[in-house]
C-alpha cells in the first residue's frame, strides 16, 4: 500500500532539528510496512509559492497514484479545489489529520467536506462531528515513538520538579506559584529564559538527547496540557505519551479524557489546581517507590497501546470498519481501496487489532483443564448482540486439550488468549482475577466462568444499564443453572438470593453479609471502580471480598432477568486445587474480618435518620446479631455474640441483647459465658417483667447443648417492628436508591418532628417553646440530627447571668430597643438579634424613628433599656430616653469625612451627627461597627479620643432559628444572592465568561442589567431571605461571595460569609483579611484573583466529595462561636461589664491608647 504524506518538513529526519511529522507519523507508517511518499508542503512553498506547489501536488497524486492521500494540515496550504479532485478520486482515499481542533474546531470545520475521512485528537470535537453528520470522522489521540522516546537509566534523580516546553498564557503563572511556594523547580524551552524573576530556574532551549537526560534526571515530570490561547481549557498533548515512553514520573493537570488512557493513581496523577499541584509534589517527592511503580505501569501501558504504530494501525482498520456500515456523509465509497485489508493480514500483527481497537467491553474468563466447556463458553461470547467486545481467556497452565480448542477460535481478532503457569492450584483466585482485569482493554469487564454459557443478549442488557445511569459500578444479574449436559435446573441465582430485587444503598452491606448474592459470573464492573478499590485481594474468596470491601464505595445495580447459564458440576471451579471444605472456613474467616473493620453506621445507614439514636443503635446490634447467628446463610456465632454485647452496651436494661447472647455464647461453645449470661437474666427477672417461659426455654437449650450440640431448634429473641424505630425507617427506605434522596429528608424530618418533648427538656428550646421566638422545622430537624451543640448555646446565656450587673438588669422590667428608619431594621442581624433576646425572655422591641410620640405609651412598662440607635443625628428626638441614666445608648459608628476611604466613596458623618455625638457622648455607653479592632483603630479612634466613647466590634453572625441546611437535591452549580450595580467594577475582574458555562442562579437588584441568563432582579426582604436562604444555599453546589471594594479594603466582610455555609453552603469568596479572623483556610476558600477564583469554582464542582469537610468545619465553627447567641452576648456583656465574652468582639477604649 502507497501512502502519499502532505507534510511540513516530512522529509527530514533529522531528530534535533527534524520534523514531528516525520518522525511520529512517516515513521510508524513505514513500521507497519506501507510504502510512505514524502510531499514536504513547507519547503515546495517555500520554493515555487502557492498556486505552483498545488499544481506540483496534483502532477505527484497523477503520477503515484497512492491508495491514500494523507494531510497534515496547518493553514490553507492545499487549494480546496484540489482537495476536491483528490477525494473524489476512485484510486485515492484522502484522509485529513485535526491535532488543534480544542482550539479551532471553526477551521476544521471548513474543511472537512474536502476529504474521504477526517482524524481528530479531540473527543468534543469529534462528538460535534456525528451531531453534525459527518460520520467519516475517526477519534484518535497522540502517541509516541519509542524509538525517539526511551528510557534512559541515570545514577540519580538530580532534579525534583522539570518542565521543558514553551511558555505561553498560563504556565508562567503556575511555574511562579511553584517557585513561590518552595517547590524547586526547573525549566526549559522558547521564552523561559527571558522572564527576569525565573533566571536562576529557567533555561533555554535543548536538544532532543538532553531533554530526554532531564527527563530521566527528575524526580517529578511536570504536564501543563491546555490551549495556548486559553489556560482554562485542556488540551491532550503528545508529551504526556512521550513522558510515558521515557517511564518517568508524570504529575499533570486533570483531563477527564486521558481516563481513556491510563489508570489514574496507577498510570499516571492528576493535579486539579495549583495548591492540590505543591500539595501532590511534597507527597510524590517522599514516595520513590510509589513513584517509579506508577512510571513502569505507565511505560509498560504506553508500549503496549499508545505508540503511532498503534494509533495508525487503528486508524487504517476503522476505515475499512466504516467501508462496511456506508453510513457516513459526503464520501465517494468507491475509494475506500481494497489494500487496506492487507494490514490485517499481516501475521505478525495477528494480536494487534484487541490491543489497539477502542473496545468498550472485555469479557475475561481464566480456565485450567476445562477442555469439555471451554468451547461452547468462547461460542457464547462470540454470539453475542453486541460486538464491540475483545474476549480475554487466561489459560491457567492446562495439561488437557484446552490450549489448542481455544486456538481453533483466535482466528476472531476479538479474541486474545494468554497462558501462564499455574498460580490457581493456591487457591488464590484473586491473582487470577486481578491478571485478567490487568490485561483488560475495555472500559468495561464482564466475568465469565469458562464452563459457564453467557445468553446472546448478555452484554447488550448490561451495557444498557450502565448507560442508563453513569454512576454504576458493578451490575450483575439472575442466572439459570444447568448441569454437566446443559440441562436447566429447577433452580436460579434468582431463586436462591430473592434478596436481590431489594438491594439498594441502604442495605446491600448488610445483606452481602447474611449471604453472597453477587454471582460473579453474572457481573459486569468498570475496570476503574476495580482499580479504584485496589483490585481483587482474599484469595479463595477473592470476588466475596471485593463485593464486601466495596458495597459502601460503589454504586450497584442487579438485573431480574437470567443472562447467564452457570453449570453445577463435580468440577465446578475455573481452576483445581482448593477442596470444597474449604468454602466455610474461608467465608466465614473473611466475613469475621470484614466485620472487624466496618462499624454498625456502615451497616445500617438508617441510624442516623432516627430521632433517638441509642435506640436505634441497639435495634441494629440486636437485628445484625439475628442476622449472623440464625438467618445468614453460613451462621458466624462469634459475630453475633459481638453484636449482641455491643447492644447490651448501648442499653443494659433491654433483655432481647442479653437473651440472644447466651444462645450465641451457647452456639459458639463458650458455655462458661452462656451461663454467666444465663445467671445475669435470671436477675434481671426480679427487675424487669420477663416471661418465665424465656428463662426455661433457655435452661432446655443449655441441657440440648451439652448433650448434642443440636440447633435445629434455636430460638432467639426480635424486636416487634411497630415498637422499634430503626425497623420502621429501614422499612420506609425499603426501596431507596441512594442516601441522600427526598424521601429519606423527608423521614428526618418526621422523626424531627416527634421530638418536641426531647428537645423542651433543653433549657434553651424550654425558652423557646414558651416564647414568641419562630424555630423553622428545619431547625429542629437539625437538632435531630445533632448539627450543633445545644448545650453549647446554652451556656452562652448562662455566662451572661454570671454578670451581677446583667443579672439585676434582668430583675427588673427591662427591655432592648432598636430606634432608626424600619426599613434599615429590616436586616438578617437584627431580626436574629431580636429573636435570640426573645428566647432569653428579653422584649425586644422595634421603634420607628418619626413616631416618638407613641414611644411613652410602648415602654412605660419598662423601667431600664438598652437602646440601639441607627443613626447618631436622630438622637436629639429621644433626648428624654438619653438622659434617664438607668438607660443604656449604642450608636453605630459612621464614618469620619477625613478619612480617605477611595476607591469607594462611603456616606459619612453628617455635621449633625458630630454635634449629637459631641452633645450625648457622656450618655452614650458604647459604639459598635462591623470592622475589626484594627480596622477601628484606623476609622473610629476619635470616637475614644475626642467623645469618650468606647468602639466594640460587632460582626455578622448565625441566626440558628433561620439558618440551617435544607434536606434538598443539587440543582445547580452556582448560586450568588446581592445587588449586580454595587459590585458591577468587580464582576467585570471576577465574574468573568468562563463562568457561564455553569448552571447558576443569581438573585438581587439589578441583576437583569448583567449578561447572566439566569439571573433574577428581585429583592428579598430579610423575612424572605431568612425563609428561601436554606433551600437556595443548599440546593447549589457552590456559593459564590464578592465584596465591595471598600471591605476588601477596610477591615470587615459581609453576612455571607456566615449566612450562606450555616444554610449548607460551600463558600468560594474573594481574598478579605477580614474573614480569616473567624474561618480558618480549611473552612472557607479565598481566591487572590479572578483566575485563582475560576480555578477554585471548576476544581469543588468537579470534585464535590472534597467540598464536604470545608463545609463541615465551617458549621461547625459557627456554631460554636458565631451564632447571634454570641453576638448578643458579646453586646450585653461589654454593656453591662465593660467586656466582652469572646474574642471575636474586642472593644476599644481608653485603655488602649
Amino acid at each position: 500500500m502507497k501512502i502519499l504524506f502532505f507534510a511540513p518538513d516530512s522529509d527530514e529526519p533529522n531528530k534535533l532539528t527534524g520534523s514531528y511529522g516525520y518522525h511520529n507519523i512517516k515513521c510508524p507508517l513505514e513500521d507497519l510496512g506501507l510504502e510512505v511518499v514524502d510531499f514536504n508542503f513547507s519547503a515546495e512553498l517555500r520554493l515555487l509559492g502557492h498556486e505552483a506547489m498545488n499544481q506540483k501536488l496534483k502532477s505527484v497524486i497523477d503520477d503515484e497514484e497512492p491508495d491514500i492521500f494523507l494531510h497534515a494540515i496547518v493553514e490553507s496550504e492545499l487549494d480546496r479545489s484540489l482537495a476536491g479532485y483528490i477525494r473524489d478520486l476512485k484510486t485515492t482515499t484522502s484522509i485529513v489529520l485535526f491535532s488543534d481542533d480544542d482550539w479551532r474546531f471553526g477551521h476544521s470545520l471548513a474543511w472537512l467536506d474536502s476529504y474521504n475521512f477526517a482524524v481528530t485528537t479531540c473527543r468534543e470535537a469529534w462528538q460535534k462531528y456525528q451531531e453534525l453528520g459527518y460520520k467519516q470522522t475517526i477519534l484518535s489521540q497522540w502517541g509516541c515513538n519509542p524509538n525517539l522516546y526511551f528510557p534512559i537509566k541515570v545514577s540519580q534523580k538530580q532534579y525534583d520538579v522539570t518542565f521543558v516546553g514553551q511558555l505561553y498564557p498560563g504556565r508562567l503563572e503556575l511555574i511562579s506559584f511553584l517557585k513561590d511556594s518552595g517547590i524547586n523547580v526547573n525549566v526549559w524551552g522558547h521564552g523561559w529564559d527571558q522572564v527576569p524573576s525565573l533566571v536562576n530556574i529557567a533555561g533555554g532551549y535543548l536538544t532532543h538527547e538532553d531533554m530526554l537526560g532531564v527527563f530521566s534526571s527528575s524526580k517529578i515530570c511536570l504536564g501543563m496540557a491546555w490551549c495556548s490561547t486559553n489556560p482554562q481549557q485542556p488540551q491532550i498533548k503528545g508529551r504526556t505519551f512521550e513522558y510515558a515512553a521515557c517511564q518517568v514520573f508524570q504529575l499533570t493537570n486533570y483531563d477527564e479524557r486521558l481516563k481513556d488512557f491510563f489508570v489514574e493513581g496507577k498510570e499516571i496523577v492528576f493535579y486539579q489546581n495549583s495548591y492540590d499541584l505543591v500539595e501532590k509534589i511534597n507527597h510524590y517527592l517522599l514516595k520513590e517507590t510509589e513513584r517509579e511503580e506508577i512510571a513502569l505501569s505507565a511505560y509498560r501501558r504506553t508500549i503496549r497501546d499508545h505508540t503511532w504504530s498503534n494509533r495508525y494501525f487503528r486508524i487504517l482498520t476503522e476505515i475499512v470498519e466504516m467501508k462496511k456500515r456506508e453510513n457516513y456523509k459526503s464520501i465517494n465509497l468507491d475509494a475506500i481501496d481494497i489494500p487496506l485489508r492487507s494490514i490485517l493480514k499481516d501475521p505478525n500483527n495477528a494480536s494487534q487489532p484487541s490491543r489497539t481497537r477502542r473496545v468498550k467491553i472485555s469479557v475475561v474468563t481464566y480456565v485450567f483443564n476445562g477442555e469439555r466447556y471451554i468451547g461452547e463458553c468462547i461460542e457464547s461470547v462470540l454470539q453475542q448482540t453486541y460486538t464491540n467486545f475483545e474476549l480475554l481467556i487466561l489459560d491457567d497452565g492446562s495439561t488437557d486439550r484446552t490450549r489448542s480448542i481455544i486456538e481453533e477460535y483466535t482466528s476472531d481478532t476479538r479474541i486474545r488468549y494468554i497462558y501462564q503457569e499455574n498460580v490457581g492450584k493456591t487457591g488464590d483466585y484473586s491473582r487470577l482475577a486481578n491478571k485478567v482485569v490487568q490485561e483488560a482493554a475495555g472500559d468495561l469487564i464482564a466475568f465469565i466462568g469458562a464452563d459457564d454459557v453467557c445468553l446472546p443478549n448478555r452484554l447488550e442488557v448490561q451495557l444498557q444499564q450502565f448507560e442508563s445511569d453513569s454512576r454504576l459500578d458493578v451490575v450483575f444479574s439472575d442466572g439459570y443453572h444447568i448441569d454437566e449436559n446443559g440441562n436447566i435446573l429447577r433452580t436460579s441465582f434468582g431463586l436462591w438470593h430473592p434478596q436481590s430485587k431489594l438491594i439498594n444503598q441502604w442495605n446491600l452491606l448488610r445483606t452481602l453479609f447474611s449471604r453472597n448474592i453477587v454471582a460473579h459470573p453474572t457481573t459486569m464492573l468498570r475496570r476503574s471502580s476495580i482499580l479504584n478499590m485496589g483490585g481483587f485481594e482474599g484469595g479463595f474468596v477473592a470476588d466475596y471480598h471485593f463485593w464486601l470491601k466495596s458495597a459502601s464505595h460503589l454504586n450497584y445495580s442487579y438485573i431480574d432477568q437470567p443472562l447467564i447459564k452457570y453449570r453445577i458440576h463435580s468440577r465446578g471451579a475455573s481452576t483445581v486445587g482448593a477442596t470444597e471444605n474449604q468454602v466455610i472456613p474461608k467465608t466465614i474467616e473473611l466475613l469475621e474480618s470484614v466485620y472487624q473493620k466496618s462499624n454498625i453506621n456502615d451497616l445500617y445507614p438508617e441510624i442516623q435518620m432516627c430521632s433517638d439514636i441509642n435506640a436505634a443503635k441497639y435495634s441494629a446490634y440486636l437485628q445484625f446479631g439475628n442476622l449472623m447467628l440464625a438467618e445468614a446463610t453460613f451462621s458466624v456465632p462469634s459475630i453475633a455474640v459481638h453484636a449482641y454485647e455491643q447492644a447490651i452496651l448501648v442499653n443494659p436494661a433491654r433483655v432481647e441483647a442479653l437473651y440472644n447472647l447466651t444462645i450465641a455464647s451457647l452456639v459458639s461453645g463458650d458455655f462458661g459465658k452462656a451461663n454467666r449470661c444465663f445467671r445475669k437474666l435470671i436477675s434481671l427477672s426480679e427487675t424487669v417483667s420477663i416471661n418465665s417461659s424465656l428463662i426455661e426455654n433457655v435452661e432446655n437449650m443449655i441441657s440440648a447443648f451439652k448433650s448434642s450440640s443440636d440447633i435445629s431448634n434455636l430460638s432467639y429473641l426480635k424486636e416487634a417492628a411497630d415498637t422499634s424505630e430503626l425497623l420502621s425507617v429501614i422499612a420506609t427506605c425499603g426501596h431507596s436508591p441512594k442516601l441522600n434522596d427526598t424521601r429519606c429528608s423527608s423521614i428526618r424530618m418526621r422523626s424531627a418532628r416527634g421530638l418536641q418533648s426531647q428537645i423542651g427538656e433543653t433549657p434553651l428550646f424550654h425558652s423557646l417553646l414558651d416564647s414568641d421566638t419562630k424555630v423553622s422545622q428545619l431547625t429542629l430537624t437539625a437538632i435531630a440530627e445533632n448539627r450543633f451543640d445545644i448545650a453549647g448555646v446554652d451556656a452562652i446565656g448562662f455566662s451572661l447571668k454570671q454578670i451581677s450587673n446583667y443579672s439585676e438588669w434582668k430583675n427588673k422590667p427591662h427591655a432592648i430597643c432598636y430606634y432608626g428608619p424600619l426599613p434599615y431594621a429590616a436586616n438578617v442581624r437584627l431580626i436574629g438579634l431580636a429573636e435570640v433576646a426573645n428566647s432569653w425572655n428579653i422584649p425586644f422591641l422595634f421603634l420607628e424613628e418619626g413616631r416618638e410620640a407613641g414611644f411613652h405609651e410602648i415602654l412605660e412598662q419598662y423601667s431600664e433599656l438598652v437602646i440601639i440607635v441607627a443613626h447618631a443625628e436622630s438622637l436629639e428626638k429621644i433626648e428624654h430616653l438619653i438622659y434617664e441614666p438607668k438607660n443604656k445608648i449604642i450608636v453605630f459608628a459612621r464614618y469620619f469625612n477625613d478619612v480617605n476611604l477611595q476607591p469607594t466613596k462611603v456616606p459619612g458623618m453628617t455635621l449633625k451627627a458630630l454635634d449629637s455625638l459631641e452633645k450625648y457622648s457622656k450618655f452614650i455607653a458604647l459604639a459598635i461597627s462591623e470592622l475589626s479592632l484594627e480596622g477601628n483603630h484606623y476609622f473610629f479612634s476619635r470616637y475614644v479620643t475626642e467623645y469618650g466613647i468606647p468602639v466594640m466590634s460587632f460582626p455578622w453572625g448565625v441566626n440558628i432559628y433561620s439558618h440551617v441546611s435544607a434536606p434538598v437535591e443539587l440543582e445547580r452549580d452556582l448560586f450568588f444572592i446581592g445587588t449586580f450595580s454595587e459590585k458591577a467594577s468587580r464582576f467585570q475582574d471576577f465574574w468573568l465568561e468562563p463562568l457561564k458555562k455553569y448552571n447558576h442562579l443569581l438573585i438581587g437588584p439589578d441583576w437583569t442589567q448583567s449578561s447572566f441568563k439566569n439571573a433574577k432582579n428581585s429583592f428579598l426582604t430579610a423575612e424572605e431571605f431568612n425563609r428561601k436562604a436554606p433551600y437556595l444555599y443548599s440546593s447549589s453546589a457552590i456559593a459564590l461571595n464578592l465584596h465591595h471594594a471598600f471591605e476588601v479594603e477596610g477591615f470587615t466582610c459581609n453576612e455571607r460569609v456566615f449566612n450562606a455555609p450555616a444554610c449548607g453552603g460551600f463558600v468560594v469568596s474573594d481574598r478579605v483579611r477580614r474573614i480569616r479572623d473567624f474561618f480558618g483556610p480549611d473552612e472557607v476558600v479565598m481566591a487572590e484573583n479572578p483566575s485563582e477564583y475560576l480555578e477554585a469554582i471548576e476544581y469543588f464542582v468537579q470534585y464535590p466529595e472534597r467540598r464536604y469537610p470545608y463545609m463541615r468545619k465551617a458549621i461547625e465553627t459557627l456554631y460554636r462561636h458565631h451564632t447571634y447567641h454570641h453576638r448578643l452576648a458579646d453586646l450585653l456583656a461589654v454593656v453591662f461589664s465593660g467586656r466582652p465574652l469572646s474574642p471575636f468582639c474586642p472593644v476599644m477604649d481608653f485603655v488602649q491608647f
